[in-house]
This record gives C-alpha cells, structure tokens and sequence, in this order.
C-alpha cells in the first residue's frame, strides 16, 4: 500500500516533535548539481519531508552537520542516514 508524502516546515515539526516521538529519515537527493540529504519525518503511516520556511520545495541539507544541528533544534533525538 503506498501513502502519500507532504511538506512539513520546521516550525511545525517542532511543535509537532514536543508532542510525540517521531521517526527521522535522512534520504540522500542526486541530481545533476544538487547532492546532499533530505529529511523524512515518518509517524505510523504518515510521512513528511522538511521544507525550506514558507515553501513548497523540499529542504536539501548539503551537509549532514547542518541536517544533525537542525535536527535537535527541532526536538528530534534519533536521525537514520540512508546511504
């Protein structure tokens, strides 16, 4: 059964996060000049990706640091890297 996948802004996530413990995902992006990670929020069947603020376009975290540091500010704990 496949579900569908919605942008999250990090405002949200992080109020959502201080409600309940949520699975992060990060998911390597390639393309012709883009490389880095996205950030995939999973809660049971439901998953979202992190947008830039106000956005509708997918956040890319070039650096996995910077994916790590927001991260925690936004109350995750735990952030699986897929290679």
């Amino acid at each position: 059964m496949s579900h569908s996948v919605e942008l999250i802004n990090t405002s949200s996530l992080t109020e959502m996060a201080s409600n309940k413990e949520l699975t992060a995902v990060a998911k390597p992006v390639k393309g012709f000049m883009l490389q880095g990670h996205s950030l995939h929020i999973l809660d049971g069947d439901k998953e979202w990706i992190v947008s830039t603020y106000l956005s509708d376009k997918p956040k890319l975290y070039k650096k996995a640091d910077a994916l790590l540091k927001e991260a925690k500010k936004m109350g995750l704990h735990k952030v699986t890297f897929e290679l």
